[in-house]
């Protein structure tokens, strides 16, 4: 009989990080008609806020760490979306090559979001000033990693 783990074996250190550092994901599963209603919900709200308002909302709503993974991932998003590769996306952003994969098929699964947070990103001058600033940490980690920086 074989057992599949999500986790390899982890030393107690290990898994108290892990605890520590991400969101918590209740073991209890939602029944589908009580998601459906909770996400409706969610959707509605949202969709009823203006951008300030919203802003406001969100920050209330997720923990530093919940603001940052998704922050993450739109970055990874927008570094694959410049035709950065994996693995200098995974070297910047301290993120597994793992994680950008899945973001690398979410583009591709589901392109609509994506696309209108880069028209938004593409629209905006400080927005694209800070997409080239990451693009350019993206390319330095690349040479750094392939040990082609000099000082």
């Amino acid at each position: 009989h074989f057992h599949f783990s999500l986790f390899p074996i982890l030393t107690v250190f290990d898994i108290s990080i892990y605890r520590i550092t991400m969101p918590h994901v209740s073991d209890r599963l939602l029944g589908s008609r009580t998601k459906k209603q909770i996400l409706d919900t969610f959707d509605l709200v949202l969709g009823k806020m203006n951008s300030t308002e919203a802003n406001t909302f969100l920050f209330s709503l997720l923990s530093p760490t919940e603001r940052v993974m998704l922050a993450k991932r739109l970055a990874i998003a927008m570094l694959l979306n410049e035709g950065i590769e994996h693995a200098a996306i995974s070297e910047a952003l301290c993120v597994t090559k793992e994680t950008v994969g899945r973001i690398d098929l979410n583009l591709l699964k589901k392109p609509k979001g994506y696309e209108i947070a880069f028209s938004k990103i593409n629209e905006d001058k400080i927005m694209q000033g800070m997409k080239k600033a990451l693009v350019g940490l993206a390319q330095y980690s690349l040479a750094a990693v392939g040990g082609r920086v000099k000082f």
